[in-house]
């Protein structure tokens, strides 16, 4: 019985992230497990890598002509694109300089543990997440000076010294793990999905409350924003999906997610230092659509096998 309720809780996760976000909403006081968010992320990552082997993670990194292409065609053409999409409508200065941002900011650290709940090459989005985060010390501020004009001198060892926390850590901790206690650990791996829920559920839940006082002040406002934010999250996610026709539907999904389900907070950061407040904003709210991209993902993949399925 306890069995298939973990079962049930891992194949249903887009049920509980969607429901943080109202949740929340509901009770802004749970805005006080902010200052943890990072230990609940290396809490997902810990629990995720305990599944990842490193062999198979090695591997991919022997696939230069992937890594290079993944680079060139998601953190270079698809924000470019997304620019120009949203130039033809609006000359808004907040809103082209955030939908920019969203494009090329490298996959988060949540990003794997999605790809693993989602029956992905996990080590894969391992790879690529480290790989975008290096790659964006130069691609960021690049495009942003070639689009806007606009300097931006940002203090990426800092940056790099964070993430290299948030992911080092809890690799080590697991590879650790993996060595020492073995079939132990069993009972964690058995769980993995549990335990990713529950604390995924204390991130986004802590955002949202901090947010929450903003949305109800200026519903109209928000739901402009989030129309914006969703078109924005669907495209990449479609682009990155199928943009690489020859790879696994396991490898799709693994590129797929370290696009679709990246480093928002490191976006913040940068929006809130070097760009308008609007565009700050906007960027706090993409933390409420990447939740329920685990739901557009099963529909795609549902498209996808009944495309690669039809008679020609």
């Amino acid at each position: 019985m306890k069995e298939r309720l973990f079962n049930w809780l891992g194949e249903n996760i887009w049920v509980f992230l969607t429901g943080s976000i109202f949740l929340g909403m509901l009770f802004p006081k749970l805005k006080i497990f902010k200052p943890y968010i990072a230990y609940f992320l290396m809490v997902v990552l810990y629990v995720t890598f305990l599944k990842v082997d490193v062999n198979v993670a090695l591997s991919h990194i022997k696939r230069p002509l992937l890594i290079i292409y993944y680079v060139l065609m998601n953190l270079v053409i698809s924000p470019i694109i997304l620019y120009f999409l949203f130039f033809a409508f609006t000359k808004n200065y907040s809103i082209l300089s955030s939908v920019l941002l969203l494009g090329l900011v490298p996959s988060g650290v949540a990003a794997s543990a999605m790809t693993d709940v989602s029956k992905g090459e996990t080590p894969l989005t391992v790879v690529l997440t480290i790989v975008s985060h290096l790659v964006a010390i130069f691609t960021i501020p690049t495009i942003f000076f070639i689009v806007f004009r606009k300097s931006m001198n940002l203090n990426y060892i800092s940056i790099l010294i964070d993430v290299a926390k948030l992911i080092g850590i809890p690799l080590i901790l697991a590879t650790l793990s993996n060595m020492i206690f073995k079939e132990k650990i069993n009972f964690i791996k058995k769980r993995a999905k549990f335990f990713t829920v529950i604390s995924l559920v204390f991130v986004i839940s802590s955002i949202m409350a901090v947010n929450s006082t903003y949305i109800k002040e200026t519903p109209t406002k928000v739901l402009i924003y989030l129309s914006i934010l969703y078109v924005v999250f669907i495209f990449s996610q479609l682009f990155s999906f199928f943009t690489v026709p020859s790879l696994s539907v396991k490898e799709k999904i693994a590129i797929s997610n370290a696009k679709t389900f990246s480093n928002i907070g490191l976006g913040l950061v940068i929006a809130s230092k070097y760009l308008s407040p609007e565009a700050a904003i906007i960027l706090a709210l993409s933390q409420i659509p990447w939740p329920t991209m685990l739901i557009s993902l099963k529909i795609i993949l549902k498209l996808s096998s009944k495309i690669s399925s039809s008679p020609l």
